[in-house]
């Protein structure tokens, strides 16, 4: 496995084609187990079973699952800090919208000189309110659709 990227910030892992198939026989076997309930153990060198915690046994899936498919993985600590250009790309926007949601204050930041800097953090924060906003936003806009009688289907919220 290449790695692209190698700092303080974290690394990102990129398959090549030969790992691309070793991925997928254990994507598909870790996603039959994780259907059955099983639980993941690793085994050391000298025979030394160690069982991983649920929630580490999902990463772990998840991340061969997205490898499998030639696509790459960035892990980093949610404490990292992101110049505008990487914050941008991490929310998928442009540098311009990003930079006028920080000056709206919509997303915390810092200045190191004269250079903002965004913590990892405070992105997901973000990303996590806009989705939010934009659902109940779809929603409001179907039920008031249903009420003015625009669409022949009948709105049932979701139980929140």
């Amino acid at each position: 496995m290449r790695s692209t990227i190698d700092d303080d910030n974290g690394r990102t892992y990129v398959p090549d084609e030969n790992e691309e198939r070793l991925l997928s026989r254990l994507s598909d076997e870790l996603n039959s187990q994780a259907r059955t309930g099983s639980k993941m153990r690793i085994i050391s060198g000298d025979g030394d079973e160690l069982e991983l915690p649920a929630r580490l046994f999902d990463i772990i899936r998840q991340v061969a699952t997205t490898l499998s498919q030639g696509r790459g993985i960035t892990v980093m600590p949610h404490d990292t800090v992101l110049t505008t250009q990487e914050a941008a790309d991490f929310l998928g926007i442009s540098r311009p919208t990003l930079v006028k949601h920080l000056a709206a204050g919509d997303i915390p930041f810092s200045l190191v000189g004269r250079h903002r800097r965004v913590r990892l953090a405070d992105l997901l924060k973000f990303q996590a309110e806009d989705r939010a906003a934009r659902r109940a936003l779809l929603r409001r806009a179907a039920r008031e659709g249903q009420e003015d009688g625009l669409f022949g289907i009948v709105y049932e919220p979701e139980s929140e």
